[in-house]
């Protein structure tokens, strides 16, 4: 689901835009944000039925589209939901970064890194150290070439982490003691 702002029509042409919301809340995920725009205020006890994050009648004035945006931007900060856009095949990719599981870099003289959402994988540009400096609050550099992200750890066994997908990947020594230090004492990372 490649957006986080909609803002849909509750007439849209012969449809009715909360019968087509009702098929894309299923698909949207919960950093993703809704806005209704009617002429017709009747419709806002029906638009509650798929959570729009917003209301807003006709004619819908600057202010108003500042307001819900600044409030978009708040959720965002209140709920700590990073967002990452990157490159991918000439497409432009919206990443939760809570959904990373960790990020390679695969050639750092061209700058290219590949990051690893489940079972998918984006090359794009960038750098591990620009990233981890960027998302220190839930990235982890294992070593030279690899960031991880906290939040899907599954174990620690020697000198690897499990991911929760499965992958295994190589930690140095002193990245561990660190790592090991930084799960117990922080609760958001224990499960």
């Amino acid at each position: 689901f490649p957006y986080q702002l909609l803002f849909l029509d509750v007439e849209i042409s012969d449809e009715n835009g909360i019968e087509i919301d009702r098929s894309l809340y299923r698909c949207m995920p919960a950093e993703s944000f809704l806005i209704f725009v009617s002429s017709y205020p009747k419709y806002m006890q029906d638009s509650f039925s798929v959570h729009p994050f917003s209301y807003l009648t006709k004619p819908v004035l600057k202010i108003d589209i500042q307001k819900v945006l600044n409030d978009v931007l708040e959720r965002y900060k209140k709920e700590r939901v990073h967002m990452m856009v990157v490159t991918n095949d000439g497409r432009d990719v919206s990443l939760p970064v809570k959904n990373i599981t960790y990020i390679q870099g695969t050639d750092t003289r061209k700058r290219e890194i590949t990051i690893h959402v489940n079972s998918e994988e984006f090359i794009c540009r960038g750098s591990i150290g620009d990233l981890e400096h960027t998302y220190s609050d839930i990235l982890f550099r294992l070593n030279r070439t690899t960031l991880v992200n906290l939040l899907n750890i599954h174990y620690i066994k020697d000198n690897t982490v499990v991911m929760h997908t499965g992958d295994i990947l190589t930690v140095s020594i002193r990245a561990k003691r660190q790592l090991i230090h930084l799960l117990q004492s922080n609760p958001a990372f224990t499960r």
